[in-house]
């Protein structure tokens, strides 16, 4: 699921559906926009330098953890990347690759790996 999410009227009804599709070894892999570059990717859009995204709710890590748990979900990864997201000649690539690692939560990406809970009912 990537830029789903924040596009969801009911996320934790969607995770539910999803995790009833899953099975034992079935991932979840979810990308979203770190919700501290809003303000900035808002500008963006406004200015024109980005796709326009339509209503959209960002919401944090913590929630996200708190409704994956209540449906039955476990994250068993969750981290940032990229920290450049556009293409400035030789540097993005440094800033991505030597930059980021040490700035994670400042990565405009953020995602998670869920899987269904080992003791939770698959359907």
């Amino acid at each position: 699921m990537t830029d789903v999410v924040e596009h969801l009227s009911d996320v934790g009804k969607a995770f539910r559906s999803v995790k009833n599709c899953m099975g034992k070894k079935t991932i979840l892999v979810t990308v979203m926009a770190n919700p501290c570059w809003e303000t900035l990717l808002m500008i963006a859009q406004n200015l024109g330098l980005k796709m326009p995204e339509g209503p959209h709710h960002r919401i944090s890590y913590s929630q996200i953890r708190k409704i994956t748990g209540n449906v039955g979900l476990e994250i068993v990864t969750h981290g940032y990347d990229t920290l450049c997201p556009f293409y400035i000649p030789k540097l993005s690539d440094w800033i991505n690759r030597s930059v980021a690692p040490y700035m994670q939560r400042l990565n405009i990406f953020e995602y998670f790996v869920a899987r269904v809970r080992a003791h939770s009912k698959i359907n």
